[in-house]
Formats: C-alpha cells, sequence, structure tokens
C-alpha cells in the first residue's frame, strides 16, 4: 500500500485532545501559572504528535519501509538533495527575516512564542521541545501537506504541479500562524515551498523529512544557545 496520510485522524484526534483539554490541565500538579502553560504545551504537542506517528507508522510499516529502501537504493542522489534543501531553507529564512525588518515586522510568531516558553521550562519541557520540533513534527507535517495533499491535489486534473506546491505550502503556513500574527505566513510558506519542490523532485518523502528535521533541528540548537 501507498502511505496515504488521511487528514480525517489529524482532524479527530485534535478534537479529542480539545475535550480532554480541561482535566489534562487540571492534572497538572504546579502552581506556578507559566510553567503549568509550559508543561501543558509539552504533554499536548507530544500526545498529538507522538500519537499521529505511532498511528501511521503501524498502518503503513511496510510501505515506510519500501520508502526507506528506495531512499537507500538512491542515498547520493537524496543527499546532495538534501544539503542543498537545506542551504535553500536557512537562505529564506535570512531573506523573509529581512523582509520583515524592512517592513517594521519584528515581533515573534506567536508559534515560535510558544516554542521558547518550553525552552524555558524544566529538562522534561526541554526534551518535549527536541523531540516534538525535531522528529515529530517533521514527520507528521511532511507526511500530511507533501505526502497526502501531493496525493490528493494531483487527482485535480487541471491544477499545475506549482498550485499543488502552493496550495500546500499556504496550508502548512496556515498552521503555524495564530492569532493576530497571520503576515508570518509568509514565511511558513515560503519553507513549505521548497519543501513541495524537494518532494516533487526526488518522489521520495523521506527528503523533505529530513530536510524539515535538520532544520528545525538547527533552530531548537540557536534557541538553546541564545542565537
Amino acid at each position: 500500500r501507498n502511505i496515504i496520510f488521511i487528514p480525517g485522524p489529524y482532524i479527530l484526534l485534535m478534537l479529542v485532545l480539545y475535550v480532554l483539554a480541561v482535566p489534562i490541565w487540571n492534572s497538572i500538579d504546579i502552581l506556578d501559572e507559566n510553567l503549568k502553560i509550559i508543561r501543558f504545551s509539552s504533554y499536548f504537542n507530544i500526545l498529538f504528535y507522538g500519537s499521529l506517528f505511532t498511528l501511521y507508522l503501524l498502518l503503513y510499516k511496510t510501505a515506510w519501509r519500501n520508502t526507506f529502501n528506495s531512499f537507500v537504493q538512491h542515498a547520493n542522489k537524496h543527499l546532495k538533495t538534501i544539503l542543498i534543501g537545506l542551504l535553500y531553507m536557512l537562505g529564506l529564512m535570512i531573506i523573509v527575516g529581512y523582509l520583515y525588518t524592512l517592513l517594521g515586522i519584528t515581533e515573534t510568531p506567536e508559534n515560535q512564542e510558544l516554542l521558547d516558553m518550553q525552552l524555558n521550562g524544566t529538562l522534561f519541557d526541554q526534551i518535549s521541545l527536541v523531540v516534538f520540533a525535531g522528529f515529530l513534527a517533521p514527520l507528521v507535517e511532511e507526511s500530511l501537506f507533501r505526502l497526502s495533499g501531493f496525493y490528493y491535489l494531483k487527482k485535480v486534473s487541471w491544477l499545475p504541479q506549482w498550485g499543488v506546491i502552493a496550495i500546500t505550502s499556504i496550508l502548512f503556513g496556515l498552521i503555524h500562524v495564530l492569532g493576530d500574527d497571520i503576515v508570518q505566513i509568509i514565511y511558513y510558506a515560503a519553507l513549505g515551498v521548497v519543501l513541495g519542490t524537494l518532494y516533487y523532485k526526488s518522489k521520495n518523502i523521506l527528503v523533505p523529512i529530513t530536510v524539515h528535521m535538520l532544520f528545525n533541528i538547527f533552530i531548537t540548537i540557536m534557541m538553546f544557545i541564545g542565537l
């Protein structure tokens, strides 16, 4: 079977966790309000992304194995693509950051602020941040937006390939913007374009997953050392 990351469980699990949000919040025996918010965020991210990753790993373990074997067979080509993709991601981060500065947009995205809060938590929260940002989020998000997004949108006969990449990139950007920081979608959508192009060129989902992981790990390291 092909790996098709059906959006249904993503939405269903999100609803379940929202229902459980109050019990989870009440179960956290921490008096400091900020530390309690940090711990709640750690629990939510690990539960949500960890559950989705485990579910789809079990459902499509044979397909994942075949995808990995294909990656290994063309390792030299894929590794070069990964290196180029990572450089493009880092370059875009600098370019969009400079653009925001020119436009007077200096606010930190709320999505990033939540991650910064976890960084200031306990060792548990910091480990959760690394596991979530460096591994679980790239696996789940690339499977959802690139793998399944491409699968479903390519069925629309009149939609060109650049349209598939654009739509999945915008959707990818939307889940990373919260509240009133919609302008930050430019940054995340631009990263999505790189990841989508990498998947289109390589035809192997492990390529954008690896680039996404390396990029997030780089950002996380920069957060830890205060850059």
